[in-house]
């Protein structure tokens, strides 16, 4: 339910722009991100602890295009385990490869996870290496692989709607990397991952059920309730605790479920998303945040409706006019598709919450 608005929005700034600038579209965005800097991450890390809860910290951004932003970004995530450290938070980490430059490139990438994964090492804590789309697939995969063996404390992402998660999951398991396990929601064509939703919640048994078998510290990470469930009886079946996994949910969403899960003893860290920008950007915040813990369904028109204004005759003689109507025809589009999209988002966060069959 989720998915279908999130891909479209992630690929319209313009409308993001307008969501984060309206009062009301703001409110409904900030739901799904814990804050616009690192001070307001921290204070919702704190009030997830406060609950019983521990909280996974997303730095958002990603496809950084020049080397200053990358190690920029780099800087950002070591704050935020400095932060972690001095508050005493009961948080750790996720950081994109792109947005440590992999675009640019492979070792500057290497370099500053390495980085990042050293700091992290002298807190004891853990970085999260979160995947992204099938491009860049088996690189994450490799760069986890390669450092694992010097840094235990860096894990991996594997999203079930792709073909070949389950060889996936197998790599991971055999190197003790800890996997969390989504569903992921990035538009990929139908020769790379399920197209339905069935086949792709039935991709996750399999990579859960594989995952609790043979994994290490497994997250299962969705808010699909028939999944969750699903999860509770083969770990039950297979005489699993709840100390040998966690489920991980989107902050914003099913607090609900969350507290639900804690009081039943299972541990549920909460993925939050921050970002040092300027709020106006909180649109595309709130889209990377829900998209990166993934989803599934059915796929978003890659243009807006195609109800514009007719230019009249005289716009199509003067080139001055005809570019004033497209400007005018383009902004109606893009208001009525911002309106649109929010109510989506709004309409999908509380279709969430009473309809568990969807994801």
């Amino acid at each position: 339910m989720l998915r279908a608005p999130i891909l479209y929005l992630s690929r319209r700034r313009g409308l993001q722009r307008f969501v984060g600038r309206q009062r009301l579209t703001a409110a409904v965005a900030y739901r799904f991100v814990a804050g616009d800097t690192l001070d307001d991450a921290v204070r919702a890390v704190a009030a997830i602890n406060a609950r019983g809860a521990t909280a996974s910290l997303d730095h958002l951004g990603e496809n950084v295009a020049e080397e200053p932003a990358a190690r920029t970004a780099a800087q950002d995530y070591l704050k935020a385990f400095e932060r972690i450290a001095a508050e005493r938070l009961q948080a750790n980490v996720s950081v994109k490869l792109t947005q440590l430059g992999l675009d640019i490139s492979e070792d500057l990438c290497r370099g500053l996870l390495r980085a990042v994964l050293v700091r992290a090492q002298q807190l004891d804590n853990f970085v999260r290496v979160d995947m992204e789309g099938s491009a860049y697939t088996q690189r994450t995969l490799d760069m986890v692989l390669a450092l694992h063996d010097e840094f235990p404390n860096c894990g991996v992402v594997l999203q079930s709607y792709l073909y070949r998660t389950e060889a996936g999951v197998a790599s991971a398991n055999a190197a003790g990397v800890r996997v969390r396990l989504v569903k992921g929601a990035y538009d990929e064509p139908a020769d790379l991952a399920y197209p339905k939703k069935s086949d792709v919640d039935a991709s996750f048994e399999r990579a859960m059920r594989a995952l609790l078998d043979q994994g290490t510290y497994p997250a299962i990470a969705t808010h699909d309730e028939r999944l969750i469930d699903a999860t509770k009886a083969y770990a039950r079946q297979r005489g699993i605790g709840p100390d040998r996994f966690e489920f991980q949910l989107l902050y914003g969403i099913r607090r609900d479920l969350q507290e639900r899960l804690v009081r039943e003893g299972y541990r549920v860290p909460t993925y939050g998303s921050f970002s040092e920008i300027s709020s106006g950007s909180v649109g595309a915040e709130a889209i990377d945040s829900i998209r990166a813990c993934g989803g599934g369904g059915n796929r978003w028109p890659k243009s807006p409706p195609k109800k514009t204004r007719k230019p009249s005759a005289a716009a199509r003689n003067s080139p001055f006019r005809q570019a004033s109507e497209y400007r005018y025809a383009r902004n109606q589009v893009n208001a009525r598709m911002a309106k649109t999209m929010t109510t989506a988002i709004a309409n999908a966060a509380r279709m969430v919450a009473v309809n568990p069959g969807r994801p």
